[in-house]
């Protein structure tokens, strides 16, 4: 979770942190978002990124989705770009 301005969970991480880590985003510093602290989880980050690939991997790659994609693909060029994005998720 990104939180976002002016939500209340924003305000609150910002009065915590001292940090406006979204300002500095839109301000082009994408690297804040790495420090951004976890929010109402008691899991690690590294254990959150294994989760969220784990969950892209099982919902990408079911054969359905799969199949109603390739059937609106309009190039060869559109083929590769899909097979490297499915195997980006890792």
């Amino acid at each position: 979770m990104v939180p976002q301005p002016p939500s209340p969970v924003y305000r609150e991480l910002v009065a915590k942190t001292g940090t406006d880590y979204w300002r500095e985003y839109t301000l082009g510093n994408a690297e804040i978002l790495k420090e951004l602290p976890g929010i109402g989880s008691s899991f690690d980050p590294a254990t959150l990124d294994l989760m969220q690939r784990k969950f892209f991997r099982k919902y990408y790659y079911r054969p359905g989705y799969i199949l109603k994609r390739l059937k609106k693909v309009g190039s060869f060029k559109e083929i590769k770009g899909l097979a490297r994005a499915a195997l980006s998720i890792r």
